[in-house]
Formats: structure tokens, C-alpha cells, sequence
């Protein structure tokens, strides 16, 4: 999209809120994703860690806990995990994501994307439509493939395409150390934090 601002804008008049638009609804598309990845994560970390599963029974839908369940037990038998399983984890996913995104900054965001002449393309590219097309095709190609291709993706950082694992910990880890340095330095700030500490 902004190729096409920067492409066609001189023929539209308008151009800095066509411009501010599109940066609104890139702002809201970007938060919507963060969202979306920390309500995933946050449930497939719950429902994995057996001391919490009782958590992830009051916080989660009960048809995405199944989902995760057995893609649980499929990783810790080391079997394939089935294509229902995986069709059924991405279709609650997406739901349970589709909640914790704040929908009304994305609907300015797109209100805003439709007063201008972007609209008709960033709907054709982004709209409903064009992700329920998305949808079809990654189900007709098949859900390993989709996650290979996702997997392998040179945008992604080369340690989540090593071991997506691994990653997820290592920022895990490099967040409670932030958290900590953090706290640290606040301490530091009081002016009786030596004195207490002594």
C-alpha cells in the first residue's frame, strides 16, 4: 500500500491523509498482531505446563484447550499431530485471538483507510474477502505446508527458524532480566535505597 502512496499519490489530492491513514491502520494491523501472538502464546504455555492447566481451564474456551491438549500429547509422544487437530487449533486460534484484538482501533483504522482513495485496494488486499481467500488456499495446500513456508520465512529471525522454541524462552528470559534491571534501577532512583539496603 505504501508503494501505491508513493506511486500514484501525486495524482490524488489528499495525499498526507491517505498517507496518515495508511500509517493508523499499519499501527492498528501491527498491535492487532502483538495481541494476537501474546493471547496465543499465553494459551499454548498455559494449557502445556501441567501446573497451570487449571488456568488454562477458567481462562481459555474449552474447544481450544482440547485443541491444544492434543497437540500436547501429540508432541510429547513425538507423533505427527493430526490434520483434524490442526485444523481445529487454527480455528480456535484464530478465534480466541480475534478477542483480544482491540477491534475499535481497528475499525477507525479502517474507517479512516476508506475516507481516502485507498480504500477499494487496501480492501482488496487486506479486507475480509481477500483473508478468507488466504484462509482457502493455506487450507487447500495443507496445514505442514503453511507451517513450513511460515517457518522458513527470511523475515523471520534466523533463531525462531532454528528452533521456535528456543527463541520464545530466550525472549522470555531477556524480559524478566529487562523487568528486573528495571525494577533495579527504580530502586535506585529513592532516594533511602541505600540507607535501606545498608
Amino acid at each position: 500500500m505504501a508503494k501505491r502512496v508513493d506511486r500514484w499519490g501525486w495524482l490524488f489530492t489528499r495525499r498526507e491523509e491517505a498517507e496518515r491513514a495508511l500509517t493508523l491502520l499499519a499501527e492498528a494491523l501491527g498491535e492487532a498482531s502483538r495481541s494476537r501472538c501474546a493471547a496465543a502464546y499465553l494459551a499454548y504455555r498455559l494449557s502445556a505446563m501441567p501446573a497451570l492447566h487449571s488456568e488454562a481451564e477458567r481462562r481459555l474456551p474449552s474447544a481450544l484447550l482440547r485443541a491444544l491438549d492434543g497437540c500436547h500429547a501429540a508432541r510429547r509422544s513425538r507423533e505427527a499431530v493430526s490434520d483434524e487437530i490442526i485444523s481445529s487449533l487454527a480455528e480456535q486460534s484464530e478465534l480466541h485471538a480475534l478477542a483480544a484484538a482491540d477491534q475499535g482501533s481497528l475499525n477507525s483504522a479502517w474507517s479512516a483507510i476508506g475516507a481516502t482513495w485507498l480504500g477499494r485496494a487496501a480492501n482488496r488486499l487486506l479486507g475480509t474477502k481477500a483473508l478468507a481467500r488466504g484462509e482457502a488456499r493455506d487450507r487447500k495446500m495443507g496445514w505442514q505446508k503453511v507451517e513450513h513456508l511460515f517457518r522458513n520465512d527470511a523475515r523471520l529471525p534466523a533463531s525462531f527458524r532454528a528452533n521456535p522454541a528456543q527463541h520464545f524462552y530466550a525472549l522470555q528470559h531477556a524480559l524478566a532480566e529487562r523487568r528486573r534491571q528495571q525494577w533495579r534501577e527504580a530502586c535506585d532512583r529513592e532516594l533511602d535505597a541505600f540507607e535501606l539496603a545498608a
